[in-house]
């Protein structure tokens, strides 16, 4: 029956069992005689039963009867599909990558960021009338040397294909990209993914490794403004034209976290090529999500899939968490009413972190590809192919391997440090600052510990921009003031606690004076000197002579420890606590040695 108020059917299975469902699980219905108030369909054998879910509890059964003799501890779909169901999350990624060239993929117009709008528009880029293509060398350049650091095939022979759609943002009506024979196919990424339970338990990450489709190298569209003014749409087309590379993964991811992995890993491989500078904030990696999932009744051992939700135009790792997270729920909600949806293009709203339909999924046929007509073939030859090979920087792998044999970094620390390129560079700088500069007295260079630096690079300093939300580029504390920090902080003239005062004042505080400015002035720098450094022994003595004759009656070790915190309170933290037990010894010894 059908209720025209609901919009739903039911199936009547007994004279008082019936299970409802929604119109789109029937979609596959052959023979339906509609009434003003009613649908009846044909028997179910004669229905192709296209909805998974129904298709899982009838298809075993000769009858509707017998279908409703095994579900008659379940009166409704919701109920039936919420038990026993367990849900699989499938996650592919098509990731843009905006190149960091001077010039345009087709025109020579510029590409600087944060240009006055339509101020870097060539006649090719507003598709003026008989205005050709000329392809940019270094564009295909870089999608070659990714390709070569994803382990992935460079084709000698590829060919650009029009991809048309129309929006006010996209002058020509269609994009150049490359759909059916791209430049680079095959590859994987592979990336450490250390889920919430893993953190808490403190168990190591997990290494994944996710396949890739292809790399396309195609052209930016423009960019729509909606929010200036009320009514009327601005075009902004500076981004026209910018050459991009979407990175197209299979659909292997099964987490969220997963697709931050991923991410993170690329946009760290971009920079260290020095392709992009991988910044989503400024929209130079954006990502595309498709997601849904794989829905298995553990009862009847059946299974049947959701289908693909695309999110588009997420610019942050944690968009990605979120549009994912919300995707998964809403689509198990679906799944345990026995639907499985519709393809569909989303958005995605970051305030309330939820999705949206923006419109029904296009299939490629929607698109209309063809070849490029002014765009001949693409041949790279294979000498050129290996030059680009040989012209590769250091890789993160690469890098963190070296991190560990040569600083003797643990994996997490090197980890950590190669996952953000200014990071790494940062530390390598301060390690050749610490290990040979000289500060006051000009003493022999120090043996610096790597994982103390490693620890104030990712930890102290991170932390401390991060609580002022700064990035690492508007870090004011200069890596030559953090080597004399540490150099210091080594020597023992300061505390750690004193050390990390410093880097409050310079971080937090905005303190513009020196690191030996600030620990001389506000008098941090701990005493070395014996002499005042006996004179606070004495006084812990003389106020704890109870302790001086357990000293003496064979107590040492213990009644040491009580008197260095003595010390350290008479002195207020500053003396260099490492000096304290030999002084103390000595003191206790020759001077109190009857008492």
């Amino acid at each position: 029956t059908y209720n025209t108020h609901t919009h739903s059917l039911s199936l009547l299975l007994t004279p008082t069992h019936t299970i409802p469902f929604t119109l789109s699980q029937m979609f596959g219905i052959r023979s339906v005689v509609r009434s003003r108030r009613a649908l009846w369909c044909r028997t179910p054998h004669s229905l192709p039963w296209r909805s998974p879910f129904l298709r899982a509890r009838l298809s075993s059964t000769s009858t509707v009867a017998a279908a409703a003799a095994a579900t008659t501890s379940s009166p409704t779909s919701a109920s039936l599909s919420a038990d026993g169901l367990s849900f699989r999350t499938i996650v592919g990624l098509e990731v843009h990558v905006q190149l960091n060239t001077e010039t345009k993929l087709f025109s020579a117009a510029r590409t600087a960021f944060g240009a006055p709008p339509n101020t870097q528009v060539s006649a090719y880029d507003a598709a003026y009338p008989g205005e050709l293509p000329v392809l940019n060398r270094r564009a295909v350049d870089a999608c070659i040397s990714l390709g070569i650091a994803l382990s992935a095939d460079v084709h000698s022979r590829s060919h650009f294909d029009r991809k048309h759609y129309f929006y006010p943002d996209l002058p020509s009506g269609y994009q150049i990209t490359q759909q059916t024979h791209p430049l680079v196919s095959g590859g994987k990424i592979t990336f450490r993914v250390q889920s919430h339970e893993d953190r808490v338990a403190k168990r190591p990450a997990k290494v994944k490794t996710v396949h890739l489709e292809q790399l396309r190298l195609e052209q930016d569209s423009g960019k729509s403004l909606l929010d200036h003014h009320p009514s009327l749409r601005f075009v902004d087309l500076n981004r026209a034209g910018v050459p991009l590379i979407e990175v197209v993964s299979l659909p292997e991811l099964e987490s969220a976290q997963e697709a931050a992995g991923y991410v993170r890993e690329l946009q760290t491989l971009v920079q260290y090529l020095g392709i992009s500078d991988g910044s989503m904030d400024e929209g130079s990696l954006r990502c595309d999500v498709n997601v849904n999932l794989e829905c298995t009744d553990q009862r009847s051992g059946s299974s049947f899939r959701t289908e693909i939700s695309e999110v588009k135009n997420l610019n942050s790792i944690r968009h990605i968490i979120y549009a994912i997270d919300y995707e998964v729920e809403r689509q198990m909600e679906l799944a345990r009413r026995g639907e499985v949806g519709r393809r569909e293009t989303r958005s995605f709203d970051p305030a309330a972190r939820t999705t949206a339909l923006l419109r029904s999924k296009e299939s490629e046929v929607d698109y209309r590809y063809m070849p490029d007509p002014d765009l001949p073939t693409l041949v790279v030859d294979e000498t050129h192919i290996d030059q680009v090979r040989q012209s590769l920087p250091e890789l993160p792998a690469q890098r963190e391997t070296r991190f560990r044999e040569q600083y003797g970094l643990a994996e997490h620390e090197a980890s950590l440090l190669v996952g953000q390129l200014h990071l790494a560079n940062y530390f390598e700088t301060l390690w050749d600052l610490v290990s040979h500069k000289s500060t006051l007295t000009s003493p022999p260079p120090l043996s610096v510990n790597a994982s103390r630096l490693a620890h104030w690079v990712s930890s102290e300093v991170v932390g401390r921009l991060a609580k002022e939300r700064l990035t690492f580029g508007e870090n004011p504390l200069r890596v030559e003031e953090l080597a004399d920090l540490l150099i210091l902080l080594e020597r023992g003239s300061l505390s750690a606690l004193n050390a990390r005062t410093i880097a409050d004042q310079i971080i937090l505080q905005g303190d513009r004076r020196s690191v030996i400015q600030i620990a001389k002035e506000d008098s941090l720098l701990l005493i070395q000197d014996k002499e005042q450094l006996a004179a606070f022994c004495r006084q812990a003595i003389e106020a704890n002579p109870d302790n001086v004759r357990k000293y003496h009656s064979g107590k040492h070790q213990q009644q040491i420890k009580f008197f260095i915190g003595q010390v350290m309170k008479e002195s207020k933290g500053n003396v260099d606590p490492r000096m304290i037990p030999a002084v103390l010894t000595e003191v206790l010894d020759t001077e109190y040695e009857s008492k």
